[in-house]
Parts: C-alpha cells; sequence; structure tokens
C-alpha cells in the first residue's frame, strides 16, 4: 500500500513538473518563411534567425535557405514560429557548408534567458567552429598566410548578422498568408 501511494505521488510530482513548465514554449506555431537575396541574387546556406522583439513572449525561431534563398521557419525543433514582432538578423559565412549552418541554427538556444544578441552570438559562435578546418593556416587570394586565429569572412554585409544594427524586422500573425512571404533583400 504505501509503495502505491508513492508511486502515486511521484507521477503527480512528475506530471504537475512536466505540465508546468514551458511557459512561452506552449505558444501555438504558424508557418513562416520567404526568400532572402542579396543584391537580386539568392543567398544559399545563410542563417536566418528570428528574435523576439521587447514586448513580445515567443522562442527563437531559426531557418535555414536552400539553392534559391528560401527559408522556413523552426522553433523548438518544430516548423512554425509563434505569433509576435521579431527581431531578423542573416548570417553567411565564407566556408560555410549546408550541414554547418543547419547545425548552428538547430543547436538548442536558451531564448529564454538570453537577449537576441546574446542568442545570435552564442549562434554565430557555433557556426564559426563549424567552418571547414580553420585548426590550419590557410593562404588566402594574396599569397599572405591565414593564421587559424582569423574570423570567418561573412559574405555579406556584417551589420545583418547583429540585432542592433541589422534594420530588419518581422511580424507573425496568426493565420495570415503573408507569414510565408518574408521575403528580405540585402543591400551593400
Amino acid at each position: 500500500m504505501k509503495i502505491h501511494r508513492l508511486r502515486s505521488a511521484a507521477l503527480v510530482l512528475l506530471s504537475s513538473l512536466v505540465l508546468g513548465c514551458g511557459g512561452g514554449d506552449s505558444l501555438p506555431l504558424y508557418e513562416a518563411g520567404g526568400v532572402i537575396t542579396y543584391n537580386g541574387a539568392p543567398v544559399k546556406n545563410a542563417t536566418v534567425t528570428f528574435a523576439a522583439a521587447e514586448g513580445t513572449k515567443a522562442p527563437l525561431a531559426t531557418g535555414i535557405t536552400d539553392d534559391k534563398g528560401q527559408y522556413r521557419l523552426k522553433s523548438r525543433g518544430e516548423l512554425g514560429a509563434a505569433q509576435g514582432s521579431y527581431t531578423v538578423t542573416v548570417s553567411k559565412l565564407e566556408g560555410a557548408d549546408e550541414a554547418a549552418a543547419k547545425a548552428a541554427a538547430e543547436a538548442p538556444v536558451d531564448s529564454k534567458s538570453m537577449t537576441p544578441e546574446q542568442a545570435m552570438a552564442k549562434m554565430t559562435a557555433d557556426m564559426k567552429k563549424m567552418t571547414p578546418d580553420s585548426s590550419k593556416a590557410q593562404k588566402d587570394p594574396s599569397g599572405r598566410s591565414a593564421s587559424a586565429g582569423d574570423k570567418p569572412k561573412s559574405l555579406i554585409p556584417d551589420k545583418y548578422a547583429s540585432p542592433k544594427f541589422s534594420g530588419l524586422t518581422a511580424t507573425i500573425n496568426k493565420g495570415d498568408p503573408n507569414n510565408t512571404k518574408l521575403d528580405i533583400d540585402l543591400k551593400d
């Protein structure tokens, strides 16, 4: 009898912990995406990040562009983004291939305890770690030897990777067909 009560109490405790977790993570997700271009040309393997703007309670949403520059956002490992206003960043590093970009975008980020700037910095650092063999000295096109500590080159202006300077924003609304037309043309 005692064992049965103990199991029941443990089950109730476990259920309350599971149901009590999540907060903003239980928000419904809506299909969202678009096309990223740079000076009119599609950007392949770019990481697109939607971080909740101040006053919006939503999980971080990320996507990776395909060969045509198209992306679809994912939040909490599921397709879609929660309703709300977002600060948007786009990054594309030289040598970053599709697998590295995808791994960086899907790396767990605790968006509850991080500011958008901190979340983006973490994702950028993760992506830099995954660029091809940056531990060996390489020669750049001018023939100079590049040191292992050199920062990978961004293939689009650096400002677009910064939540503070990108100037990019978006809004996801429940049932809005424009959620899948969040196209962004980056300029020099």
